[in-house]
């Protein structure tokens, strides 16, 4: 029932850990491990050990390691490599040996890098072993908060449903290849020392490239990452565009990880239709043509067409409500918006939507959440929970005019708790009984007269 221990390498050697605080026995050998993480419960629980030290065979060890102390790290000696305690959930721990520079794919997609020289960029032709790359998962990283939910689409992609190629890195080739929420590590031999006026451990640098798995996309063009370089755009091809940053983390760390991001996430909160989005930068003439995308109800969809880096090009979007409806005004986000920065005020916008001509218009708030995210959504809904069964039906109106509604919810107007509606029962005969309310906060009951 206590506190469960599991070690996970994705360094290309092996290395040797010596368990203190307890009483004393046999250090571990941890070989490369990939996702086949190894237990540590015998050599942990029975001696009631509290800390460990980390060495290559044969080396120096490492400074202590608590374990229980989560985020805890220390580096590992002539290894280019540390050791750090995560917790993934509160039933175990999980001791990471790791290069001081990763990769971790943050979008829904299976990614392959090769790593370049510094100097000509040319691919480094290294061996890179299965067990370089791990699944998110096991260190916290939760896939269901990377990926577009059910019934979302790859936008971009001629199929719809992106690149499925397994994720298997190619020894010859010196390829990583990182499914959805991968977690690879950099090969020590792919490092280009420090960056210059950089100092630390965590300020490793080294150059990449990336590449969708699909023969249809091309490879970027080589980018330096480390910790002090700040996000970049890799372009794969015209539809295809990625963010490379590194991980912000709220102290300094001994390790770097580089994210591979969607330029673009679009949250729809909506509950009813399909939602048409219309996006640009802001930088492009309103003029010229819109990308569109497809997002389904309570869906993301990651926008991977987006070109630059929206917290400097800002964002000019629109929406409608499947191809029957009508655009939504535009409205412009400038880049300072998408900016991370502490107590930064939350940015959003109000805009119309109508199901076609001669509906009624609902509101919907376009609001920023999150570092390039968008989340769509609707500030008052009308829920019919009456039980009525075909052919009888209640539907609400505002101005005599139908509102935006799918499977018993309606999308009210973005003042619903103050503008008058319409309850509308429609009964078999085609006879119908209507109801004026001031306001939704007075529909908490009814009395019904009605001829049906």
């Amino acid at each position: 029932g206590g506190m469960r221990y599991r070690a996970v390498n994705i360094c290309d050697f092996p290395l040797e850990i010596e368990f203190e605080g307890g009483q004393p026995g046999p250090s571990a050998l941890i070989n490369p491990t990939g996702s086949l993480w190894e237990p540590l419960d015998e050599c942990v629980l029975p001696r009631f050990a509290t800390a460990v030290r980390v060495r290559i065979p044969g080396g120096s060890l490492s400074e202590p390691l608590l374990l229980g102390r989560d985020g805890a790290a220390v580096l590992v000696p002539d290894g280019g490599s540390a050791a750090e305690i995560v917790t993934p959930d509160t039933s175990h721990r999980l001791l990471l040996l790791a290069p001081l520079l990763r990769v971790h794919n943050e979008t829904s997609l299976p990614i392959r890098t090769r790593f370049h020289d510094s100097a000509q960029h040319e691919v480094l032709m290294l061996h890179v072993p299965q067990t370089a790359a791990c699944d998110g998962a096991l260190l916290g990283f939760e896939a269901s908060e990377l990926e577009e939910t059910t019934g979302g689409t790859f936008e971009g992609s001629v199929s719809g449903r992106g690149p499925t190629h397994p994720a298997r890195n190619d020894d010859a080739a010196g390829l990583l290849a990182l499914p959805p929420n991968g977690f690879g590590a950099v090969p020590g031999a792919a490092f280009a020392g420090r960056r210059r006026g950089a100092g630390g451990a965590g300020n490793l640098c080294a150059w990449l490239s990336v590449q969708l798995m699909d023969a249809a996309t091309d490879s970027s063009e080589p980018l330096e990452i480390a910790a002090t370089r700040g996000p970049q755009v890799a372009s794969c091809g015209q539809q295809w565009n990625l963010v490379v940053e590194p991980r912000i983390c709220p102290k300094a760390a001994i390790a770097t990880t580089i994210v591979l991001r969607a330029p673009l996430v679009i949250l729809n909160a909506l509950p009813v239709g399909e939602l048409i989005v219309g996006f640009a930068p802001n930088t492009v003439p309103a003029t010229e043509e819109w990308q569109e995308a497809v997002v389904q109800p309570l869906s993301r969809l990651s926008l991977y067409s987006f070109a630059g880096l929206v917290e400097e090009v800002g964002l000019r979007i629109r929406i409608k409500l499947g191809m029957t409806g009508l655009w939504s005004d535009a409205v412009c986000f400038e880049g300072s918006s998408f900016a991370v920065t502490p107590h930064a005020a939350a940015s959003n916008q109000t805009v119309q939507l109508r199901k076609d001509e001669d509906g009624a218009a609902a509101g919907a708030v376009l609001e920023v959440c999150g570092r390039r995210e968008v989340r769509i959504s609707s500030p008052c809904w009308f829920v019919d929970r009456s039980g009525l069964s075909t052919p009888l039906c209640l539907e609400v109106l505002c101005g005599g005019k139908s509102l935006p509604s799918a499977a018993g919810v309606t999308l009210l107007p973005a003042n619903g708790l103050e503008e008058s509606c319409e309850l509308l029962l429609r009964s078999a005969c085609s006879r119908f009984t209507a109801r004026s309310l001031p306001a939704p906060t007075s529909w908490s009951t009814l009395s019904w007269s009605t001829p049906c």
